[in-house]
Formats: structure tokens, C-alpha cells, sequence
């Protein structure tokens, strides 16, 4: 067996694969909410810069902490309402 930096176990390419991400990203945002803590920060705290099973040793290409924060700043995440479902529009949003 060998150790690999792959994502999460799930379908990729084929039915299921949106679902079982969007099931991810949903239960992130629900322990964020949980904690009282912004989604993007507690995924940035949640992110691992070393290799699990070796800590001492980095990764040495790890970009998903500087995309989240160059996401966060481009669409203006922090003057979003912080509360989910607190940006209503219309009558089903």
C-alpha cells in the first residue's frame, strides 16, 4: 500500500460525485456554524500543510489555504451577512 495526497473518497466522473460533495461541503458548513466560526476560516484551520503520516515532513505544493483566501477577498466574503439564509431574495431564496 502506499500513501497518496488524494482528496476525499468519492465518485468522481460519474453519478454521485456532485452529492457526495456537496454532502461535504455542506456538513463543513454546518460545524463552522456549529462553532460560531466563518466557513472559510474553519476549512483554512482544518487544512493540513504537513504530510499525516510523516509530520515533520511539508508538502511541497500546497495551494488550497491561498486559493481560499484569494477566493474569500475576490468575491468580498468578508462584508457577507454572516448568518446563513439571512440573504433572501424573492420567495424561494
Amino acid at each position: 500500500l502506499a500513501v497518496l495526497d488524494l482528496p476525499e473518497g468519492n465518485a468522481m466522473r460519474a453519478p454521485g460525485e456532485a452529492p457526495g460533495l456537496m454532502a461535504l461541503e455542506v456538513a463543513m458548513d454546518e460545524m463552522a456554524e456549529k462553532l460560531d466560526m466563518d466557513p472559510v476560516k474553519f476549512r483554512i484551520v482544518n487544512d493540513t500543510q504537513v504530510d499525516p503520516e510523516n509530520p515533520q515532513r511539508p508538502f511541497s505544493q500546497r495551494q488550497l489555504v491561498k486559493c481560499l483566501e484569494d477566493g474569500a477577498k475576490r468575491f468580498d466574503w468578508s462584508k457577507r451577512k454572516a448568518k446563513p439564509a439571512s440573504n433572501r431574495d424573492g420567495r424561494w431564496l
